[in-house]
């Protein structure tokens, strides 16, 4: 039974968070953890394998794997093995901030922060090559470390589009101050049940390797009692570890990426769970933390997602 889980979610994402998690248990024996995501965004798709941190051990972050074999397959008969991600990371000639390069599907290079001056802290990244997310798909992934196997799939949902965004002025209850909260507006599907997450920004690969102090943006919500057109919703509505005081939001004249997601079933109550993990205050009226309902085999830790992703990257402004 696990002691404690501070799951590490980024990326999913919602791989952010406002402290140091690191999954500890009562094991004697590492366990595997697996984060990562298949969306129905343009790959390649990056995920992260490591070893949980054993009880009374003084490492403060998960080990990643680099020599494990990585294989994501969907039920159109594409199967693609994945390849270990070891960037070059440069200086920026000008600005001087450190980046590093990826090469879409299509050819195209994106340049990305990094978030560490050093590839080997990615140890455990590993990038598809072919594989597409595409909505109604099952995808199986299949892990092998050693005398370990871990297997799950996953399918993936329909997600509503975004028709807009809008920035309303909200003042925090604590101190007063005024922030800009994004309002979704969407056509909610009927005579279906859908689970949601809402975020900023992406499936951030620096998500993946950071135990570093970032914030919670992403908050989970189911249908029930979604209208026909959700005329305006404000995306830290739903389920989230944090108040709106701690809510991460973007500044007046900045670039805002707003994102609806889409949920399985099971994802939605991992995510749940993981989320009724930080309520717990440990007090002696509420129950002793259990392990999140993954859907991972051979007693892995975490969960592997596949997400439809409706966005709209907007300027934010009153």
């Amino acid at each position: 039974m696990n002691k404690l889980f501070f799951i590490f979610i980024s990326a999913l994402l919602l791989f952010s968070c406002t402290d140091n998690f690191t999954i500890k248990t009562e094991d004697s024996d590492a366990r595997i953890v697996f984060a990562g995501a298949i969306t129905n965004e343009e790959g390649p798709y990056f995920v992260r394998v490591s070893l949980s941190t054993p009880s009374g051990n003084k490492v403060s972050a998960n080990t990643g794997i680099a020599d494990a074999l990585v294989i994501i397959s969907d039920n159109k008969g594409c199967v693609d093995t994945l390849k270990a991600f070891s960037p070059t990371i440069e200086v920026h000639p000008k600005w001087f901030f450190e980046y590093f390069t990826i090469k879409k599907y299509s050819g195209v290079v994106d340049t990305i922060n990094s978030s560490s001056s050093y590839s080997s802290d990615f140890r455990g990244v590993y990038y598809t090559t072919k594989i597409k997310g595409t909505p109604g798909n099952k995808y199986t992934l299949h892990v092998k470390y050693k005398d370990k196997i871990v297997m799950a799939t996953d399918s993936m949902p329909n997600v509503a589009i975004i028709d807009s965004v809008k920035f309303l002025t909200r003042t925090l209850s604590k101190d007063g101050d005024h922030f800009l909260a994004p309002y979704i507006y969407f056509k909610e599907p009927r005579n279906e049940k859908n689970y949601y997450m809402m975020d900023f920004g992406d499936d951030d690969i620096n998500g993946l390797i950071s135990d570093a102090s970032r914030v919670w943006s992403f908050s989970i919500l189911d249908d029930e009692y979604l209208p026909a057109y959700v005329n305006g919703l404000n995306i830290d509505d739903g389920i989230s570890p944090v108040s709106d005081e701690d809510f991460y939001y973007p500044s007046a004249g900045s670039m805002a990426t707003i994102r609806l997601l889409s949920l399985s079933p099971g994802a939605y109550n991992f995510y749940k769970s993981v989320i009724s993990q930080f309520e717990n205050d440990g007090g002696a009226y509420t129950p002793s933390p259990t392990s999140p309902p993954s859907n991972l085999s051979g007693n892995a830790l975490g969960f592997f997602r596949t997400s439809a992703v409706s966005e709209r990257k907007v300027f934010v402004k009153e």
